[in-house]
């Protein structure tokens, strides 16, 4: 037989095989004339009073003839917190509505739930059904409401407590004008708008606990947007703040965590952050310029630029410290933390830097560096693992370039692992001022025994 022949055998053959295959994965049921892209729709916590994001939901018509819904309809009708909309139509209920054969249709589904008196977040549930040939099919439909207060370019002018009862919403910004204190109780939630930002020129006292902490974080509550930088602006110290205080609080998702302005001459640091974490910022974690820094038990992670800036001089204060940067949202050539003695517009001021028991990593050749420009510059730089050249720091009882062993970076656990180069490494710090307040208790309250495992969790 000719080659051709054979060739057009072999295609005939294969006409008649994909002739009697089905032509629709989902075949045709009277029953259940209609198929969806889900069962049910549902949506992350919504805070009262705000319309929700928009969620789709696919209609397929799996039959060769056109389909005709006869009804579609919410549940609960005109008192229902959701809103539909297909093609393009805003209703409560729709009739008649045809899909071709082999075809399908988009509806949307959103919503905007009333305020209640309930300080923990409720359910709001509701249905959708679709009335094809005198047979429904039903969509559920489910979303968590949290009840909030709402804060819309607020200045504080008297002293003033936040609690837990509900979160609180901030639009635009908060100023806390000098000689006021902002106090943020035990379990407060803080959300912000994009574009808002938290301003002190007084005080800040944030007092949570290891079993009730604080949170800072943008109002996006969709788990997608649960570890995406830049939502929001930040908290900024401003030149006449003092004796701010932050423990137990989680700080993320902005442009930058916390920055703290010119000042640190003052008595007592400007800022004294334990016990927290610090993470996903856009730009920078903490930002000071000839300011004071006391850091301790803080967990300091993925940040676009530096986890730690501080230029001008100033004095920087950080024990028991896990610095670690797997930035994934954009590429960053610029080590974890950066202190310097000048500005880029001519000569600084006087360091003093103290580094002791800190893991210093990343995903960066240089993760600390250094830039001294013939100022004072006083450094205390012991007993950390850092990812470094190491060139510049002369004390040796720093680790370096030994990888510290996270339990599991996939799920943000800075744990360390029972065989970490990290385990004991730790100076003994009990004679240290802060030992009693801040240092014989690891971040998950752990009792710290020494020689310390480096950074700010005691391996368990």
């Amino acid at each position: 037989m000719k080659i051709i022949d054979r060739c057009l055998l072999l295609l005939f053959g294969a006409l008649i095989i994909l002739s009697c295959r089905k032509e629709h994965n989902n075949a045709y049921d009277p029953e259940k004339p209609l198929t969806f892209s889900n069962d049910t729709i549902k949506f992350d916590t919504v805070f009262t009073s705000v319309t929700s994001t928009t969620q789709r939901l696919k209609i397929f018509n799996s039959s060769k003839e056109d389909v005709i819904i006869s009804r579609i309809n919410l549940a609960g009708g005109d008192k229902s917190s959701y809103e539909i909309n297909i093609n393009g139509i805003s209703v409560e209920n729709l009739e008649n509505f045809k899909i071709r054969g082999r075809d399908s249709a988009n509806l949307f589904v959103r919503l905007n739930i009333p305020p209640t008196d309930r300080s923990a977040p409720f359910l709001v549930a509701d249905s959708l059904s679709f009335t094809t040939n005198g047979r429904s099919q039903i969509i559920q439909l489910q979303a968590f409401g949290q009840n909030a207060r709402f804060i819309r370019g607020t200045t504080i002018s008297k002293d003033v407590i936040w609690d837990k009862q509900f979160p609180y919403l901030i639009y635009d910004s908060v100023r806390v004008v000098s000689g006021t204190k902002l106090t943020i109780g035990r379990g407060a939630r803080v959300y912000f708008h994009k574009g808002a930002r938290l301003s002190i020129a007084g005080t800040l006292k944030v007092e949570g606990t290891v079993n009730d902490s604080v949170t800072f974080a943008s109002d996006r509550k969709e788990k997608l947007y649960s570890e995406v930088p830049g939502q929001w602006d930040g908290i900024f110290f401003l030149k006449t703040s003092s004796n701010n205080f932050i423990n137990h609080a989680t700080i993320k998702n902005a442009l930058i965590g916390l920055s703290i302005q010119e000042g640190h001459d003052d008595a007592n640091p400007r800022l004294t952050l334990v016990n927290s974490v610090v993470k996903n910022m856009e730009a920078v974690g903490v930002l000071g310029s000839h300011t004071s820094i006391t850091g301790f038990n803080n967990l300091i992670i993925n940040c676009g630029k530096h986890l730690i800036y501080c230029n001008n001089g100033g004095s920087y204060n950080f024990k028991q410290n896990t610095f670690a940067n797997y930035y994934s949202y954009g590429i960053r050539s610029t080590a974890s933390l950066f202190f310097s003695d000048y500005l880029s517009s001519g000569p600084g001021k006087s360091t003093n830097l103290i580094l002791i028991n800190n893991i210093i990593w990343g995903n960066q050749t240089e993760e600390l560096s250094l830039d001294e420009k013939g100022q004072e510059f006083v450094r205390i730089i012991r007993s950390n693992l850092i990812k470094s050249r190491g060139k510049h720091l002369i004390e040796g009882t720093n680790i370096f370039n030994l990888d510290p062993s996270f339990r599991d970076l996939n799920r943000l656990n800075f744990n360390l692992t029972t065989n970490s180069i990290a385990a004991d490494k730790g100076e003994n710090l009990s004679s240290d001022l802060d030992f009693q307040s801040w240092l014989k208790l690891d971040q998950n309250n752990r009792q710290r025994l020494f020689p310390s495992d480096l950074g700010c969790y005691e391996i368990f």
